[in-house]
């Protein structure tokens, strides 16, 4: 979550971060990132700038930004 919130600062102030997470099959305590997550701004403004980082590679994925309905 730390990653997500310094990679979208960039365009401004960052109020939440959710990465929604599964429990990996056979295992009692172990969790995984479920592919995708949520990044909710201060502002409308900031959050449209954010779209610029649509289709970005980062790490090892492509990063897909779309503003909620």
């Amino acid at each position: 979550r730390d990653e997500l919130r310094d990679l979208f600062s960039d365009f401004g102030k960052v109020k939440h971060v959710n990465v929604p997470r599964m429990r990996v099959k056979g295992t009692a305590d172990e969790y995984t990132g479920r592919g995708f997550a949520f990044v909710t701004f201060t502002d409308e403004e900031t959050a449209k700038e954010a779209l610029s980082y649509d289709g970005l590679k980062w790490r090892y994925c492509v990063i897909r930004v779309s503003m909620a309905e």
